[in-house]
């Protein structure tokens, strides 16, 4: 795989044009992902950020679209009729999920266990007033739920538990924040294609979209190493990125036309954003389908 300097400098100058981190922030508002994370405020109040971000890291190789998933997730809870008052509850709860849902078909012995070794993480006790510990540091939930998993702090779950808490911060306590740089974009089916539609990395051979996608997310620091470049050169930290590649990437990845992709978006986000702004970053995401 050879990266393209000049491909990832459109690409920033793209997102920069069309409003740097208010045009993510615009995504973040209409992600299927907030309005599950809405939905819960009113049954799990405070324990909301936490409740999403343990439920995340189990949200792998799911039976199905990961926006039906969420809105499961969150009606499952809903009906439960247990509100929870620790992070000790928040985890069972999401294990009674695991065990019951559709969606978790598959690896459920694998998820339960992650789930287990999160029942022996007291560290998580700091984070169930979301208003302390990640408002200080959100990488201090990252480094957490890393060592508590004995995993990375690059792995694709947990960097997207951490987006998952902060979405829940900003539903329930109707306040906002920056993400730090540091923290990465979770590297998933959707960022991997649009890595590759972008022009920002070559991928040699005549391989498939699906040999592509599975050859980029199997090298995945390349994939990061990109979209830091584009998070540096557009001022948007990485982690806020995630909710217009996550969007838009939804749509590249149905066969669609350029046109019908920005359709698609568009009604999503309603009159979030001018249709031209969301023409200049997704001609730019889908370049070489142009």
């Amino acid at each position: 795989m050879i990266i393209n300097e000049l491909r990832i400098a459109r690409v920033a100058e793209a997102f920069k044009e069309a409003g740097g981190l208010g045009f993510a922030k615009a995504f973040e508002e209409a992600d299927p992902q907030m309005k599950a994370a809405e939905k819960l405020c009113g049954t799990s109040g405070s324990l909301t950020p936490l409740l999403l971000a343990i439920n995340a890291c189990v949200s792998y190789v799911l039976a199905g679209r990961g926006e039906e998933y969420w809105n499961s997730f969150a009606d499952f809870i809903a009906s439960a009729g247990k509100l929870p008052n620790s992070y000790l509850d928040v985890i069972e709860l999401v294990m009674e999920f695991v065990s019951k849902s559709k969606y978790h078909g598959l690896a459920k012995a694998a998820k339960l266990s992650r789930l287990s070794k999160l029942l022996r993480c007291s560290a998580l006790r700091r984070f169930e007033d979301p208003r302390a510990e990640f408002t200080k540091d959100p990488r201090s939930l990252l480094r957490a739920l890393a060592e508590c998993l004995r995993s990375s702090e690059y792995a694709k779950t947990v960097v997207f538990a951490v987006k998952m808490y902060y979405y829940g911060f900003k539903a329930c306590l109707r306040a906002d924040m920056v993400l730090p740089k540091e923290i990465k974009v979770p590297v998933d089916r959707r960022v991997a294609y649009l890595t590759y539609t972008s022009g920002m990395l070559e991928v040699s051979g005549d391989l498939s979209r699906e040999e592509i996608i599975r050859k980029l997310m199997s090298h995945a620091e390349a994939v990061r190493f990109v979209w830091d470049r584009v998070a540096e050169l557009s001022d948007i930290p990485p982690l806020h990125l995630d909710a217009p590649l996550w969007i838009i990437g939804r749509y590249a990845g149905l066969g669609r036309s350029i046109e019908e992709v920005i359709d698609g978006v568009a009604k999503l986000l309603g009159n979030r954003l001018p249709r031209d702004k969301l023409e200049l970053v997704v001609g730019e995401l889908l370049y070489r389908l142009t």
